[in-house]
């Protein structure tokens, strides 16, 4: 099954391969590897944990970006539309936190 559109695009599976950028490959069909899309966790992660919500955060080629939402490959400035300041801000706290205890867990504090 792609990774990407979840096998929306109805297009022939081709196999596994590296996300650019990524350390982590995934299953694509033809359809999203033409398109050079990404899977939309890619977007959250580099607009929530990365830019923490300031496009100015990120280069110019992130933005250029493309993914599958809504049945259509959308870009990534219209996909982070669906993401509010007040997700940015939960997610990064809970980043935070489990990054602290996952801190006091390894050195036992």
């Amino acid at each position: 099954m792609c990774e990407v559109c979840n096998d929306e695009a109805k297009s022939e599976e081709v196999g596994v391969a590296a996300i650019p950028g990524v350390p982590c490959s995934i299953s694509w069909c033809r359809s999203c590897l033409e398109h050079e899309a990404f899977p939309s966790w890619v977007f959250d992660h580099d607009f929530i944990y990365v830019a923490e919500g300031n496009l100015e955060g990120l280069n110019d080629w992130a933005k250029q970006r493309v993914t599958w939402a809504d049945g259509k490959y959308i870009g990534f400035l219209e996909y982070i539309k669906r993401i509010t300041p007040e997700q940015i801000q939960t997610e990064l706290l809970k980043y935070r936190d489990a990054a602290e205890a996952a801190q006091r867990d390894y050195y036992g504090s």
